[in-house]
C-alpha cells in the first residue's frame, strides 16, 4: 500500500511549531527595537557608548532585520499551509540569510559592548537549528512528497 503524504503532520509538525515561534520571537523584536529607536538618544546617555555612530547603525540594523525577518517568517507559513512547492528552497534559503544576518549584528554588538556568553550560546543554537532544518528539508521523502503545489 503506498502511503501519501498530503498532510502537514509527522516531522512537519515540528517545523510548523519552529516557523510560528520564531515569528512570535521576531514580534518581540520589532517591539523591542522600536522602543529602543524611540529612547535612542536617551539610552545614548545612560549606557555611555563610546561610538554613537555605529549604535545609531546597530539600532537601524537590527529594526530593520526584525521586520524582514517578521515578514520572511510570515510568508513561509504562508507558503507552508499552501503545501507550496516554493517552501523547502525558501525556507532554507532564509535560514542561512537569517544565521548570516546575526553574525553581522552580533560583530556591530561586538564593537559596541563588551559580549555576553548568551549572545554566543544564542548563535550557536540558531545556527544549529538551521543547519537541522534545512537536512530535514533537502531529504526527507515526506517533504518532497507534500509540498508539490
Amino acid at each position: 500500500m503506498e502511503k501519501k503524504y498530503t498532510n502537514l503532520n509527522g516531522w512537519l509538525i515540528i517545523v510548523q511549531m519552529f516557523l510560528i515561534i520564531k515569528a512570535f520571537v521576531w514580534i518581540r523584536n520589532v517591539e523591542l527595537y522600536l522602543n529602543v529607536f524611540e529612547k535612542k538618544d536617551e539610552l545614548l546617555k545612560t549606557i555611555n557608548v563610546s561610538n554613537t555612530g555605529l549604535y545609531n547603525i546597530f539600532v537601524y540594523f537590527e529594526l530593520v532585520m526584525s521586520f524582514l525577518c517578521l515578514s520572511f517568517y510570515i510568508i513561509m507559513i504562508y507558503y507552508l499551509f499552501k503545501r507550496s512547492r516554493f517552501f523547502p528552497k525558501l525556507t532554507n534559503l532564509f535560514l542561512i540569510s537569517e544565521i548570516l544576518l546575526n553574525f553581522i549584528s552580533t560583530f556591530i554588538f561586538i564593537q559596541l559592548q563588551p559580549i555576553e556568553p548568551a549572545i554566543i550560546w544564542n548563535l550557536a543554537v540558531n545556527f544549529v537549528v538551521a543547519v537541522l532544518m534545512i537536512i530535514y528539508l533537502k531529504n526527507s521523502v515526506r517533504v518532497k512528497l507534500t509540498f508539490v503545489k
